[in-house]
C-alpha cells in the first residue's frame, strides 16, 4: 500500500521501487524488526507474541496484493493514471 500511495497521478510501477532509497530502508526495518518481533522468543516473551506458520504469511500478502490492487482501479476510475 505505502508504495501504491507514493504517486496521486500514476501507478506505483511508473515511478519505480528503488526511486525513493529511504523509502526502501524504511520498509527494510520495519520488516526486520516485524520478524525479530514475530519468531526471536525473547521478543516473544516482551510482547507476549508467538510465531505464526506460512499459510498465515500467505494471507497477510494476500491482502497486501489486494490493497494493491484498489489502489491501482481507484486510480484508473478517477482517471489518474495507467
Amino acid at each position: 500500500y505505502l508504495f501504491s500511495c507514493r504517486s496521486l497521478t500514476g501507478p506505483a510501477w511508473r515511478i519505480g521501487l528503488l526511486s525513493n532509497p529511504w523509502q526502501i530502508v524504511g520498509v527494510g526495518v520495519q520488516a526486520v524488526g516485524q520478524l525479530a518481533i514475530t519468531y526471536w522468543p525473547v521478543m516473544n516473551e516482551i510482547f507476549d507474541t508467538a510465531p505464526i506458520p506460512a499459510a498465515a504469511w500467505a494471507r497477510i500478502l494476500a491482502v497486501g496484493v489486494a490493497a494493491w490492487v484498489v489502489v491501482a482501479l481507484d486510480k484508473r476510475w478517477r482517471g489518474l493514471g495507467i
